[in-house]
């Protein structure tokens, strides 16, 4: 409306009511762009990859340690001087300890230091039997043989908890013995023993047909040992 109080028609409508016809709509005003510059994309945040590690995960390795050794984080860490904060960084992976401090612990937890060191493939090394025949190694945990009477009850049940912490198994769920772990637990059982199916068995959640097969296989890994060891004696 204009201020003489007559009524401003839009360019777009017709000029009379009369040349609507019946039933037709007046179509929408046409969208004209707009003459302001377009807005810039805004450019996405680079991706930064995450540090390659060609060693061992150690915050979880040192909490299977600590729990096999049966201790609380806060026994833990008043046998090796620190805080709780500390060892549960150290845990979670936020942080990992000064080279002093992961010497206590693996002292704390009975393992081989040099087994969480960088670089050493901890979770899937093999087992190995010291020199002195006294110790046998499951990955980073190491088995005190010198305190067993040499059975394969006392032996298993030590190679299950051990395999158990290792692998985060429960004490119901059955283990199973990998190729470049039979060798050495072999070597330190009694594989003509008739309770060995039932030890075998009862430790390591087995069913008989599964006991039966690690039996089979213990013997074959024995059988290449003593075939490897009379080969270099000649």
């Amino acid at each position: 409306m204009n201020h003489s109080g007559d009524v401003l028609i839009a360019e777009h409508l017709p000029a009379t009511l009369d040349s609507v016809e019946p039933g037709r709509r007046v179509p929408p005003p046409e969208h004209k762009p707009s003459s302001s510059v377009a807005l810039a994309p805004i450019p996405k945040p680079p991706v930064v990859a995450a540090p390659e590690r060609d060693h061992i995960l150690l915050g979880p390795l040192l909490r299977k340690a600590r729990r096999r050794v049966g201790l609380s984080i806060e026994s833990a860490c008043r046998m090796a001087w620190i805080s709780e904060r500390e060892l549960a960084q150290f845990e979670a992976g936020f942080r990992e300890p000064a080279s002093n401090v992961l010497e206590r612990l693996c002292e704390i937890y009975e393992v081989d230091a040099a087994r969480f060191s960088p670089g050493a493939s901890c979770a899937k090394s093999s087992a190995e039997r010291s020199a002195s025949l006294d110790t046998l190694w499951l990955g980073w945990a190491k088995l005190d043989l010198a305190a067993s009477d040499g059975s394969n009850h006392v032996l298993l049940r030590a190679v299950a908890q051990t395999l158990r912490a290792l692998r985060s198994l429960d004490d119901h769920q059955a283990i199973t013995v990998r190729d470049d772990e039979l060798g050495t637990i072999a070597g330190v059982l009694d594989l003509h023993n008739e309770a060995l199916l039932a030890d075998l068995c009862h430790w390591l959640s087995l069913d008989e047909a599964a006991g039966l097969e690690l039996i089979a296989r213990l013997d074959h890994a024995a059988a290449s040992v003593k075939q490897l060891t009379t080969g270099s004696s000649v």
